[in-house]
């Protein structure tokens, strides 16, 4: 088995790896990560959190485009890897600066080049553009659905706040969005207050599935 980390990276500007702006990210309710280092990309906490030593391999993947400020912000990751004693296989998914449907098709169909069957997935949404956001989803989605024993872990929110001085960061567990997502196709069609009780419903189950995870 496989674990399969995904993170998103900032495309538009460069991350900096100064001592002094590294995060420590308050553990949101609900979050299964713990934070003992200090870390900038969210994926870093995810990984310490859930490595285990007798699995087959971890991969770190990371999305990007070409540009100068991706280049710089994977060699920022790669070293925050290092400071954090991990060391993934890590794979790349580079797509074109345009964000367009090309570039989303272009994203899906690299990332499901690179899962494969029994894998475990952990993504990260912090930081990129949202179609990058969307492809990705919809791309786990499909190797959920098409390969055997394929499983979304968790998908973790890394939120800066702007209203307090200095920020705070905090990380969030979105899982059971996904999870809410994939029970729509069970709805079936209804007068407004049904459908508020339906939804009621579909709240209540998605939190049962991130809390039981």
């Amino acid at each position: 088995m496989r674990k399969v980390y995904i993170e998103i990276l900032p495309v538009m500007r460069n991350v900096d790896m100064d001592p002094g702006d590294h995060t420590i990210y308050e553990i949101m309710k609900g979050c299964r990560m713990r934070s003992e280092k200090p870390a900038w990309y969210p994926i870093t906490m995810v990984m310490e959190s859930t490595r285990d030593d007798d699995q087959e391999e971890t991969v770190l993947v990371h999305i990007g485009t070409d540009s100068d400020q991706t280049k710089h912000n994977i060699e920022v990751l790669k070293n925050e890897m290092k400071e954090h004693g991990l060391s993934p296989t890590i794979q790349s998914i580079c797509v074109s600066q345009e964000q367009d449907d090309a570039m989303a098709e272009d994203l899906i169909r690299q990332l499901i080049g690179i899962i494969r069957q029994g894998d475990d997935i952990y993504v990260s949404t912090t930081f990129g553009p949202k179609i990058m956001l969307m492809a990705t989803l919809y791309g786990i989605q499909i190797v959920e659905t098409g390969l055997d024993d394929v499983e979304l872990q968790g998908i973790f929110y890394g939120e800066k706040t702007f209203h307090t001085v200095p920020p705070k960061y905090r990380l969030h567990d979105i899982t059971s969005l996904y999870y809410i997502g994939q029970m729509i196709g069970s709805i079936k069609p209804s007068d407004e207050k049904q459908l508020q009780d339906v939804v009621d419903s579909l709240f209540s189950l998605g939190h049962g599935t991130n809390e039981d995870k």
